[in-house]
């Protein structure tokens, strides 16, 4: 929450965890951390730490922002939070000879263009360098559900108020077109074995969608994608929530 236009208010449990990192982060000032200003109990549960301003967390920035770009290559916006990242880490591990312990999206803050780590946890529970680092290799740069059933998506950007471009793997064409120019039935008045495969393919997509992810898809739309010789099937899904009817997919 926004204090006034120079301090940030985090509201957090009054436990050990929190009690740490503001002495932590009091002791230790840097680029690589949260720069804390002070501190406020609220009763016996609760306790505010005073920081400098952030936009958001990095999780919530991964949300709205480009990963990819055309090239697949990653964002120079990205790409740079990325080497702030490791430049922290590297801080932490040489300079402080200390580990993060808990390196993941919503304890790494945007701040004017950097990137900065908050809730260092106590030495004392033994998290090893090694943990940081297969962290930051482990966090999810990407959209929350990856599988072979669903269009993989790479990023999105705004178009005026109205649109919005999400980019993705790249595709042949959709289900419905792919129908029109291939045969179904054959001579023998059997499935020909490619419309059984996608067959195949999307009963699997809605057996992950309903089984896996507890979720229904509501709007069907099948998009057939290449991945070396073979063409399976993948499941467009729209959330049932999603409240931007007019948005144009580029496939």
């Amino acid at each position: 929450m926004n204090c006034d236009m120079s301090t940030f208010c985090h509201l957090l449990p009054n436990n050990d965890n929190v009690h740490y990192w503001y002495k932590f982060a009091s002791e230790h000032k840097s680029s690589h951390l949260l720069s804390i200003l002070g501190k406020a109990h609220v009763g016996d549960d609760q306790i505010i730490l005073f920081s400098q301003p952030v936009d958001q967390n990095f999780e919530d920035w991964m949300q709205h922002n480009l990963l990819i770009n055309l090239d697949n290559h990653l964002t120079p916006s990205f790409r740079a939070f990325l080497l702030d990242m490791l430049q922290g880490i590297n801080y932490l591990h040489s300079e402080l000879k200390h580990s993060h312990g808990e390196i993941y999206g919503e304890n790494i803050y945007v701040i004017d263009g950097r990137a900065k780590f908050v809730d260092v946890v106590d030495i004392n529970l033994k998290k090893s360098y090694v943990d940081d680092i297969n962290r930051f290799c482990k966090m999810k740069f990407a959209s929350k559900h990856k599988s072979s059933h669903l269009l993989s998506i790479l990023g999105k950007a705004h178009v005026g108020d109205d649109q919005i471009i999400l980019f993705s793997q790249p595709v042949d064409q959709n289900f419905e077109d792919w129908m029109q120019h291939n045969l179904l039935i054959n001579l023998d008045n059997h499935l020909t074995p490619s419309f059984r495969a996608f067959l195949l393919d999307m009963l699997k997509g809605i057996n992950y969608l309903h089984s896996e992810l507890k979720h229904s898809h509501a709007e069907k739309t099948f998009i057939i994608t290449i991945q070396g010789q073979k063409h399976p099937a993948s499941i467009r899904v729209r959330v049932s929530s999603f409240k931007h009817e007019k948005t144009k997919w580029v496939v």
